[in-house]
């Protein structure tokens, strides 16, 4: 069953469920335990607690001020920055659940809901109207 709603907590957050999830909280304990005797859980019962773990990670994500940044607001460079800063403090790669990794996630969905062609005409209109401004030849 840990296994099944890690599946559904994963699917519903769109990422892996962070250190605290109920999800990895499930996987925790079923690894220390002995699962062979365990009732078999109603499969929507496990989904809705997934969903609903995955509503509040999201919500506590969502627009969140987390040391006086919105994280959602952040670029591609200023993640960098911040896992830079993050990693000099520690002495190591910041863990998963941390601030600089959670702004690099956020930062690589935003990316990944951009659609490329999309971009590339927009950046081909904008060259032609800058030359033609310009009175440039193509």
């Amino acid at each position: 069953e840990a296994s099944q709603l890690m599946s559904e907590e994963h699917r519903t957050l769109g990422y892996r469920p962070p250190p605290g999830s109920l999800a990895s909280e499930a996987q925790a304990a079923a690894s220390k335990h002995d699962t062979g005797n365990l009732a078999k859980h109603n499969i929507e019962t496990l989904q809705q607690a997934a969903k609903e773990d995955a509503d509040r990670i999201s919500k506590e994500r969502a627009g969140i001020q987390r040391e006086g940044l919105n994280i959602h607001d952040l670029t591609e460079d200023q993640a960098r920055q911040l896992m830079s800063e993050e990693h000099k403090e520690l002495g190591y790669r910041p863990p998963a659940g941390s601030l600089a990794s959670n702004v690099q996630n956020e930062v690589r969905k935003k990316q990944r809901d951009v659609d490329h062609d999309v971009i590339r005409e927009a950046a081909i209109r904008d060259a032609r109207k800058i030359r033609k401004e310009r009175g440039e030849t193509m």
